[in-house]
């Protein structure tokens, strides 16, 4: 029988590099699902909630290449695209749909 790889144990150096491609490439529900994996993997990247004091969020974790495609409202779903990579995205996001949104600009948006 095959060995189960322990995928928690991976060098923190490569999942730091991982976490970054995902980043890089405005993934964040990627980059989300990969920090929850375990522990080791969530100190090893970089935290959505950490600021600095009295300063601004970190960018990075504002999705900014993702445009909005199509809404579902009868499963309170969107999908998304992400300009850069092509990829879609479809989230259901129930209690998203039913607020505003203020996006670091100070512009409002709907969903």
């Amino acid at each position: 029988m095959a060995t189960i790889p322990d995928w928690t144990s991976l060098p923190d150096n490569l999942v730091r590099q991982i976490g970054d491609c995902f980043m890089a490439a405005n993934d964040l529900d990627y980059y989300m699902d990969f920090r929850a994996v375990c522990q080791d993997w969530r100190s090893n990247t970089d935290n959505p909630k950490d600021k600095k004091k009295d300063g601004p969020e970190d960018p990075r974790f504002h999705p900014s290449k993702w445009v909005l495609l199509e809404r579902h409202e009868d499963v309170d779903a969107i999908t998304l695209m992400n300009v850069d990579t092509g990829r879609f995205l479809c989230k259901n996001i129930a209690l998203l749909l039913r607020r505003r949104s203020h996006p670091p600009g100070g512009k409002r948006i709907s969903l």
